[in-house]
């Protein structure tokens, strides 16, 4: 009984050693990487603008927000925010260098009366974060319609040209309101154009009946939409016909 007793005596004392071991073991690591944390955490940028879509001579307003990554709390590594503006082709438009008072500041950037249509950025970043990978850099997408018609018809004959240059047949989507088109009503037909090219390269086109009547016209629009109205005749087959300078491409539309 009594070499028992020692046993059990012996075996807790190694067990309690052995906890008080792993206890500060896990401590220990716990202490590090919060250490390095506080040392080396990362810092992360938001912006807010006031919209999403701007059109020339317009004024682009945004709050920056800036934080410790790990604790969402001010950082302490910087003291000055860098916002750029930039445009479909990479390239900065527009710089501004904010001075964080507490968490955020605010800035602007002033859209000119000559900028282009399209999808811009703004980025943001700082020094410290400049140390980095860029992926870290905040980003945000803003879209610039331009009021400028000689900016808007140098775009659109542009456009016109590279569709003239382009040889593949386009895949278009027709989609009546309502799911289905009835006969003897005017019918308003949605057109999607599937290929991405045809998401910036605009078309025109014209519905034809199966004697080759014109019956209406549509053109696309941005991201490849487009609509038209027609009164469908029970029994006919109607086709849309894609205008090109040298030829015109058919494209099969059966109504029915």
């Amino acid at each position: 009984m009594k070499h028992i007793k020692l046993f059990l005596m012996v075996a807790f004392s190694f067990l309690a050693i052995s906890t008080n071991s792993q206890n500060y073991f896990t401590e220990s690591i716990s202490e590090n990487l919060l250490t390095y944390n506080l040392k080396n955490y990362p810092e992360k940028i938001f912006i807010h603008s006031d919209k999403t879509f701007y059109s020339n001579e317009d004024t682009v307003w945004f709050s920056a927000y800036l934080v410790n990554g790990v604790t969402h709390q001010k950082s302490q590594k910087s003291a000055l925010i860098y916002a750029e503006l930039i445009n479909e082709k990479d390239s900065v438009i527009d710089r501004k260098k904010l001075f964080i008072n507490n968490l955020n500041t605010a800035g602007d950037f002033k859209l000119s009366k000559n900028i282009k249509s399209g999808n811009y950025k703004i980025r943001a970043y700082t020094n410290y974060m400049r140390n980095k990978d860029p992926d870290f850099f905040f980003q945000k997408e803003i879209k610039i319609w331009s009021s400028n018609k000689l900016e808007n018809n140098k775009e659109s004959t542009q456009k016109n040209n590279t569709y003239n240059n382009i040889e593949i047949k386009p895949d278009i989507s027709f989609y009546p309101q309502g799911g289905y088109l009835v006969d003897g009503l005017l019918n308003k037909v949605a057109i999607k154009l599937k290929d991405a090219i045809f998401n910036e390269v605009k078309i025109n086109g014209i519905i034809r009946d199966e004697n080759n009547n014109e019956i209406t016209s549509f053109k696309s629009v941005e991201f490849g939409l487009g609509e038209f109205f027609i009164t469908p005749e029970k029994g006919k087959t109607y086709f849309a016909v894609i205008k090109k300078t040298r030829k015109h491409i058919l494209t099969n539309y059966p109504f029915h």
